[in-house]
């Protein structure tokens, strides 16, 4: 086969399977109210994720950690909202430097890998330093708010509630530890009821429905 005709082919299949990453990056994943949330979105999230917990961030991403991905960032958004709804707005951006910086260290332990990692790592995803710090930030600001302002909600549980629950769990709690134990478990219902009700209040729209 002519030279030619092989660069030809080549620069061909580049570019159908460029077309192909393009189409997958835009496909949209999910919409709620008037934002939409995109598989690129998503994966860079879930890289960012990855690496906040020091996990593998070149590992593909399964159907069920795109799913749960999603999800995690659609919740995240949405609280958000809701925070600043209740007049909570971002952290400083003494907070934001120092985010980012805790973020970057995590790149390496010798200062010219960890630099050189992390300019890949920005370059790759097309981070921009202010768009990496809001997305860290977001994370901080909501897990605030719920704290705040729901897992600092009051939760009454009376004697007989507390010994019904010290049966259930065949005596192996204290009655002490069996109000703490039921307090925190009203908290978890009560936190996941408030998600449920802003999900509610939301034009909600998944892949997977």
């Amino acid at each position: 086969m002519p030279k030619k005709k092989l660069i030809i082919l080549a620069l061909l299949g580049a570019l159908t399977a460029s077309t192909a990453r393009a189409e997958l990056w835009n496909k949209v994943i999910a919409t709620f109210d008037d934002e939409v949330l995109t598989y690129w979105e998503i994966k860079r999230e879930m890289t960012v994720e990855r690496m906040k917990q020091g996990q593998n961030i070149s590992q593909a991403i399964s159907p069920d950690q795109l799913k749960e991905m999603t999800k995690k960032v659609m919740i995240e958004k949405l609280v958000f909202r809701e925070a600043q709804s209740f007049g909570v707005t971002s952290l400083s951006q003494k907070e934001k430097n120092l985010l980012f910086q805790k973020f970057q260290n995590k790149f390496g332990s010798a200062f010219a890998a960890r630099g050189f990692e992390f300019k890949k790592f920005m370059s790759d995803d097309q981070w921009s330093e202010e768009e990496l710090k809001d997305v860290l930030s977001r994370s901080v600001v909501v897990e605030r708010f719920i704290k705040d302002k729901i897992l600092s909600a009051y939760i009454y549980v009376t004697g007989e509630e507390i010994k019904a629950f010290q049966k259930r769990s065949q005596g192996s709690l204290t009655f002490k530890q069996a109000k703490e134990a039921l307090i925190k478990i009203r908290l978890q219902e009560n936190l996941k009821d408030w998600i449920e009700n802003i999900k509610r209040r939301s034009r909600i729209k998944t892949l997977w429905d």
